[in-house]
């Protein structure tokens, strides 16, 4: 006879960024819990997610402006809300008070257009 088990996890926690300098940027996704890293600031929360899978393709497939000298990894995070409102895994309402709170943290006048 063969006993059963219900394995129970904690959430998995995954940092999805780039990584790089300007004009040489890529796309890095791994699992860590970011206050790990000595490089942690702290946790701006956005929302709650329903559809990971979703995001996640969101996410990876975000266009990366290699092209832009003064493009970086700042403008990716605000396209990358931008991408989760035009695809309905952000309200409006999150991503405008997601970007009140990390404009002031990012510390660089963010362009709502630029060209490639």
């Amino acid at each position: 006879m063969a006993e059963l088990f219900v394995a129970i996890y904690q959430p998995r926690n995954a940092i999805f960024q780039i990584v790089g300098e300007p004009c040489n940027f890529k796309y890095d996704e791994r699992a860590a819990t970011p206050e790990d890293s000595i490089h942690h600031i702290k946790n701006i929360r956005v929302a709650e997610i329903d559809y990971i899978n979703h995001f996640r393709q969101i996410v990876k497939g975000q266009k990366i402006e290699n092209e832009i000298y003064h493009w970086g990894c700042q403008q990716w995070v605000i396209d990358v809300l931008e991408s989760l409102v035009a695809d309905g895994l952000l309200s409006d309402y999150d991503h405008d008070e997601a970007k009140l709170k990390l404009d002031p943290l990012f510390g660089v006048q963010l362009e709502d257009k630029y060209e490639a």
